[in-house]
């Protein structure tokens, strides 16, 4: 249900009321005009909803009332007193032009989406009471002043108190005039036609008899302000003779005599019944929609994770499959699956954060991080689009933006992709570029601006606001040919609302789009020092907690292949019974590897059960999973987990992830994720020719894991035109698993780029055992060092940093 439909079906019942209902929202737009006022002003609905209300009723501009609505639309609080509180007589001009007098309640109600507050006004014209009143004041104040003339005195007299009594009479409140104790001297017909009293039962009776007994002792506290000339106001109950209780609107002033003392007392009682029980109908009509919309939340929170949680699955074993031995259609169907699941994982992951937008429960999950890599993580996914498409895609980091801040890298990388992918989405030639700048930054804080341009379709103007909110796109026919759940912008509005910062768009239609958005970060007190790794780790004893057999079998041969000792379970009671055994015969494990989600298993669970024992509160544990979930590292962290690892069913990735958290400890200063493994060596930059697509691409995922910065190319002297002059490499490794032509016209090629340039670089030939005899005779006397290729990613990785030590020594001579 659209916002107009949910406010005409809220307020609806505020037409049944007798009195004058309007509701405004913070910019003061009408949101509902009832049929009251229709009559009463002669302002038609149409007329006025949806517009300001200052173009109808100019004196709501006045500071007096402005500074009242503030607080109204802060929340409250409610009207209580005349003078200290929201009730006010204001004069507003009829469609005739005429002005009329409205007594004039304003509460504050919750909006319909239960977001910040609207104003509630609740109107009555008083202007013939009003002025009845204000002629009666000057009647009696001009006797007061010539009662020394006699004659004119008692003509004056006489003629105030014909008026005065033809007011008392024909009122239509309640009007009881009091002595200086508090008892009924008068009353008019109005109070008693509607508290069923007679005259002589209201006579002489204190006016506490007739309010309800919670509301007696708030009358008699106010008394003594009276007495002293002051004016007071505040809601009232009143019990009718039959035990009914009105609310009414309690106005009572002090009356002086000839010595200028307090002689009597006025109440005037305005029966407000009605209107509360329209406000307290109105209430209950918003909590239930808020209760609706918090129902609906939840369905679509559950829903998602029951959706997500089949789909990890599905992803994360396709992902196992296509690190076997595939034949070139098997390994591009499963790559067509493997790219449809995390598609659909994507509007699953969008569908639940909007749903915690909504509830207001979405969180951030700050950690420290190098702000450089969101942005190349975010490039390098993205790439691929964007060179299937002829693209250009960059992005620009200025040298005074620090390297280590505090902040979510996760939800930065959700706002980049979403706003770079767009860019890509509506770019059809050209180029997207983002560029980052440093805003303000002072004690420990820094906000940065980043701006991502692209030279796409552009955006209308009219259309510009629209495209922030949910479902909503350029036009209908952009769907259709782009796709999309319109959710996107939303939410990376809602993330940056978050990061303290704000979001717009500057465009034209053709000429391209710049999306702009602001965050602040904190900066460390200390310098991010690098990730450490325990390279000795022969002997290890670890706990492999997987209920997948296959999969479970997968990870011990990789932690074997590093000289560890794995030890594999299946369930959550069989890792505890042999984590306590080996307690028990005193070879405690090194660290334990629990999978999640596994079958009947929250793999935090087991973390947190093994963090409570006593015995094992210093075990290292390791999560690891397909594809993570928003808030987990957040909980990882407050279980004292020491590496959350998703996609962890990689190899590199899980070995990078295992060894650092054997060297950080139980207690590690902050939670390892994928994205630190990243930080270890980003200085290191390789160059890697393969003539093996698959095993190219393994390597790269390995290097990149272990932090080397790496461009991977085919082994071929065509494939280095693609190296720029500018680039430099610490080392280059050329991986030949066939015939080995390519891979010496490579060599070659690279030592006369080497001589031209004047910077010889380091090569690292890696030749298959079926080749190494030709391998010899073409590639060894043009390199570095020459190798058969290890089986063993451990033993690469030693190959690789002893290739590249003597590099760095050289540098440093």
């Amino acid at each position: 249900m659209d916002l107009d439909a949910l406010i005409e079906e809220r307020f609806a019942v505020l037409d049944r009321v007798p009195v004058g209902t309007c509701v405004l929202d913070p910019d003061y737009i009408v949101r509902h005009w009832n049929r009251r006022f229709e009559s009463w002003t002669g302002i038609p609905r149409a007329d006025i909803q949806g517009k300001r209300i200052t173009e109808f009723v100019p004196s709501l501009d006045d500071p007096k009332y402005t500074d009242r609505l503030k607080i109204i639309f802060a929340g409250g609080p409610p009207a209580m007193f005349s003078s200290l509180l929201h009730k006010h007589v204001i004069p507003a001009p009829l469609k005739d032009g005429t002005m009329r007098i409205q007594d004039t309640t304003v509460s504050p109600i919750p909006t319909p989406e239960g977001e910040g507050f609207w104003a509630l006004l609740v109107a009555e014209d008083v202007t013939d009471l009003s002025r009845r009143v204000q002629d009666y004041r000057e009647m009696r104040d001009r006797a007061v002043g010539v009662v020394r003339e006699r004659e004119r005195a008692e003509g004056l007299l006489t003629r105030s108190e014909k008026q005065f009594r033809g007011l008392f009479e024909s009122a239509t409140v309640f009007i009881h005039l009091l002595d200086t104790e508090g008892r009924i001297q008068q009353s008019n017909p109005a109070a008693i036609q509607g508290t069923g009293y007679t005259r002589e039962e209201l006579l002489g009776r204190h006016i506490t008899d007739t309010l309800s007994p919670q509301c007696r002792e708030a009358f008699m506290t106010q008394l003594p302000f009276l007495l002293k000339g002051e004016t007071r106001r505040r809601e009232m109950e009143v019990l009718c003779r039959d035990g009914k209780a009105i609310t009414v609107d309690c106005a009572a002033s002090p009356i002086r005599g000839d010595d200028e003392e307090v002689s009597s007392i006025v109440v005037i009682q305005r029966n407000i019944t009605a209107q509360k029980r329209a406000e307290e109908e109105l209430h209950r009509a918003i909590e239930l929609a808020r209760a609706a919309n918090e129902a609906k939340s939840e369905f679509l929170a559950n829903m998602s994770h029951e959706i997500r949680t089949p789909m990890n699955a599905i992803i994360g074993m396709t992902d196992l499959v296509l690190g076997t031995d595939l034949d070139p259609t098997q390994r591009e169907y499963l790559n067509m699956a493997l790219s449809a699941g995390e598609s659909l994982l994507r509007v699953i992951n969008d569908i639940l954060d909007f749903s915690k937008i909504e509830a207001g429960k979405l969180e951030l999950d700050p950690i420290e991080f190098n702000i450089r890599q969101p942005f190349k993580d975010t490039l390098n996914v993205l790439l691929v689009k964007a060179q299937a498409k002829g693209i250009r895609l960059s992005a620009q980091i200025p040298d005074d933006v620090p390297e280590e801040l505090i902040g979510d890298p996760g939800r930065l990388r959700q706002i980049l992709t979403n706003l770079i992918g767009n860019a890509i989405k509506f770019t059809e030639e050209g180029s997207v570029d983002v560029e980052v700048s440093v805003l303000k930054q002072a004690a420990g804080r820094l906000e940065l601006q980043i701006a991502v341009k692209d030279t796409g379709i552009g955006i209308p103007p009219e259309v510009q606001k629209s495209v922030f909110e949910a479902f909503a796109q350029a036009d209908g026919s952009t769907t259709r040919r782009f796709g999309g759940t319109g959710l996107g912008l939303t939410i990376s509005g809602k993330l940056v609302e978050m990061m303290g910062g704000r979001i717009w768009v500057e465009s034209q239609p053709g000429q391209g789009s710049t999306f702009y958005f602001t965050c602040k970060f904190q900066t460390p007190g200390h310098a991010l020092s690098a990730p450490e790794v325990l390279w000795d780790c022969e002997g290890a004893r670890i706990l492999i907690v997987d209920g997948d057999a296959r999969r479970r079998a997968t990870t011990c041969e990789w932690v074997a292949n590093w000289d560890m000792e794995p030890i594999g379970v299946g369930t959550r009671p069989t890792a505890m019974i042999a984590l306590e055994e080996a307690l028990r015969v005193e070879r405690p494990f090194g660290a334990v590897l629990v999978s999640h989600p596994m079958a009947g298993l929250d793999g935090f669970l087991l973390a947190e059960q093994v963090k409570e024992h006593p015995q094992l509160t210093d075990t290292t544990v390791v999560l690891l999973t397909a594809a993570g979930n928003p808030g987990d590292a957040r909980r990882a962290r407050d279980l004292g987990i020491s590496a959350y690892l998703t996609k962890a069913h990689e190899e590199a990735i899980l070995i990078r992830g295992l060894l650092q958290s054997l060297a950080a400890g139980p207690n590690p200063r902050r939670l390892i994720t994928r994205h630190t493994l990243r930080e270890g060596h980003g200085h290191h930059r390789i160059l890697l020719l393969s003539d093996s697509k698959a095993e190219r691409a393994r390597t790269h995922r390995l290097l990149d894991c272990f932090g080397y910065a790496v461009k991977a190319l085919e082994a071929d002297p065509r494939a280095l035109d693609t190296v720029g002059d500018q680039e430099q490499h610490d080392l280059i490794i050329l991986d030949i698993r066939s015939r080995c032509p390519g891979g010496a016209a490579a060599v070659r090629a690279l030592g006369e780029r080497g001589l031209r340039l004047g910077r010889p670089v380091r090569i690292l030939a890696l030749v298959s055992a079926s080749r190494l005899e030709e391998g010899q005779l073409l590639i060894e006397p043009d390199v570095d060092e020459f190798h058969e290729r290890p089986s063993r990613s451990r033993d690469l990785l030693t190959l690789v940093d002893q290739a590249i030590t003597p590099s760095d020594q050289s540098k440093t001579a």
